[in-house]
Order: C-alpha cells, then sequence, then structure tokens
C-alpha cells in the first residue's frame, strides 16, 4: 500500500530509466496528473495518456525519453511521516542549475524557480537531477 503516490510516481519514472525502459504504466490522481505536466513541460518525459481498462480503473501510460540520462538523482524533501513546507524566502535551490524541484502551492503544483518568481511557498516535494 502505498501513502505517498506522487512520490511513488517519481521514484518510478526514475527506475523506469534506469532500466532502460521507454513506457510504464502508473496509477491515475489529478495529483500525479499536475506533477507529469509539470515533468513533460520541462522535458524529463515524452508523453502520458490517461487509459481506463475494462474494470473502471484509470491509470496512466507514460513514454519515457530514449536514450537519456535523465533522473539521475532523486532527493525527498517531504515524506508521508514527516512533510516538509516552506515559505518563499526559504524554498530550497538545487544542487545543479539543471536540478528541478517539485513544489506543491496553494497554485498548483510547479517548479521553485516558479514559485520563487510568483512569492508561493508550500510543501517542497522532491529534487530532480
Amino acid at each position: 500500500m502505498s501513502h505517498s503516490p506522487p512520490l511513488d510516481l517519481i521514484v518510478s519514472i526514475k527506475n523506469g530509466y534506469s532500466a532502460g525502459k521507454l513506457n510504464l504504466v502508473a496509477p491515475f490522481s489529478r495529483y500525479s496528473q499536475d506533477i507529469l505536466d509539470l515533468l513533460k513541460k520541462n522535458q524529463l518525459i515524452l508523453d502520458f495518456t490517461k487509459t481506463t481498462s475494462s474494470d473502471s480503473i484509470s491509470h496512466f501510460e507514460i513514454k519515457l525519453l530514449p536514450n537519456t540520462n535523465r533522473f539521475r538523482y532523486i532527493k525527498v524533501f517531504s515524506k508521508p511521516g514527516r512533510r516538509y513546507y516552506s515559505t518563499k524566502s526559504a524554498l530550497p535551490w538545487g544542487s545543479t542549475p539543471s536540478s528541478i524541484i517539485i513544489i506543491s502551492t496553494s497554485k498548483g503544483v510547479m517548479t521553485q524557480r516558479q514559485a520563487h518568481h510568483l512569492g508561493l511557498g508550500g510543501e517542497v516535494l522532491a529534487e530532480i537531477t
């Protein structure tokens, strides 16, 4: 049983890249869809589609980028037993300039740079390098 589906989604994508897979299947949730939109916008995945199986269970089919070394490192900030919240002024910066930090704000899921630009804080989910 998963206690944090969005973080499980991110780790599944990392493991898919490590295994050299081109397609993944993940459970559907609106929160996960927002994260996938963000990853697609930042060119960390190729595409994703929502499908419904014959027993009315929805899931995502995720297409990964071929021949890439994406998701080399993931640092998880918020965990089910310990949520990590930050104000605008205390948002963490990435370990490299190409790092993406995923923040869940009152205006939706966005990168740390977007949240800082909009003057928003929120729950810091993970850093992807």
